[in-house]
């Protein structure tokens, strides 16, 4: 799901989970420049470092600073950029608008670009709420009815991608992978246990107050998410009446702080 940049850098405590240095000559990317926060604020952390940020549609924020530069091109396709030319590539909130046929051409071309000893970013929000204490309500019902639409129609991965995300990565030639699993919790948390146990290879942070403002933004994207998706539920179930109703529900849960839930990352 598609979150803003403010959300990604109080959940991270910061644009990177990566170390880079700020040298000139280097060239840092942003894969989904969406407004071109991400690719902005990269710029005025490492001032020496020319940075690009692509995007499907022409973009070029008032006042970016002069190392940042916004192009138009479809990753997919295959960008203009040199091979191995780049120390640092970004990808963010792609998951439900690329198909999830074209994830292995998509993160291909991030690896033809990015340089030997380059790194790679990639940040997605996993559809699914997960419900420790309850069977979950409307946002559930609501999940239940919209996701698999989507992925019906457009195509998209809404299930486990973050098994099906590693395993492409290194279909396409990228190692030394560390995936990163934050969970985000939504509602009143006081005296609820946290925390699941996970496989080895995948580390869970645990809610510290970053998360936990985290999860309150991220309530409020979901909340306009619900109303964006209006029409989709209408195509879902015919029914105008109960179709409100899938929506009311969703909404109601969302605002109640009784549902003790998280969304992982």
């Amino acid at each position: 799901m598609e979150q803003t940049q403010e959300f990604w850098k109080l959940l991270l405590g910061g644009n990177l989970l990566v170390p880079l240095v700020d040298e000139q000559g280097a060239t840092f990317v942003d894969a989904n420049c969406l407004f071109g926060e991400y690719a902005m604020d990269l710029a005025r952390d490492f001032p020496k470092v020319q940075v690009i940020g692509i995007g499907k549609e022409h973009n070029s924020p008032v006042a970016k600073p002069s190392n940042c530069t916004f192009i138009v091109e479809d990753i997919i396709s295959g960008t203009s950029l040199t091979s191995n030319s780049c120390q640092f590539v970004q990808s963010r909130d792609v998951s439900l608008s690329l198909k999830e046929e074209g994830w292995k051409r998509y993160l291909a071309e991030l690896y033809r670009i990015l340089g030997k000893d380059g790194w790679i970013q990639v940040l997605e929000m996993d559809v699914w709420r997960q419900y420790p204490e309850s069977d979950g309500a409307g946002y559930k019902l609501w999940s239940d009815k919209v996701f698999p639409a989507l992925a019906k129609t457009k195509g998209v991965c809404v299930e486990e991608l973050d098994g099906k995300l590693l395993e492409w990565a290194q279909n396409v030639g990228f190692t030394d992978i560390t995936p990163l699993r934050f969970e985000i919790p939504v509602g009143f948390w006081e005296d609820v246990e946290y925390g699941s146990a996970s496989p080895s290879t995948l580390l869970t942070v645990l809610p510290e107050p970053n998360l936990i403002a985290a999860g309150k933004m991220l309530r409020d994207n979901l909340l306009d998410a619900v109303d964006h998706k209006r029409a989709l539920v209408f195509s879902v179930v015919m029914d105008r009446t109960e179709a409100e109703t899938i929506i009311a529900s969703a909404k109601g849960e969302l605002y109640d702080d009784a549902f003790c839930a998280f969304h992982s990352a």
